[in-house]
């Protein structure tokens, strides 16, 4: 299942020009999740998300809410 950006909060948006800045985020999340054996299914509860919106961090389809760092 994929997310549907038609409806995405302004947060969820990816600037325009920054694709590539987001794109390093994701897959930082994802090195750093795999380095602590963790699944997107364990992060996501963790951070109160669906598994998609975890994989579509990963893959630099959304943008990650600040807050979500802090979390």
């Amino acid at each position: 299942m994929s997310i549907d950006k038609t409806n995405l909060s302004h947060e969820f948006v990816i600037p325009e020009g920054e694709q590539e800045i987001y794109e390093l985020i994701g897959k930082t999340i994802r090195d750093a999740r795999v380095a602590r054996n963790l699944t997107q299914e364990e992060v996501a509860e963790a951070l109160g998300v669906d598994v998609e919106v975890m994989d579509a961090y990963e893959k630099a389809e959304i943008a990650v809410p600040v807050y979500h760092f802090l979390e």
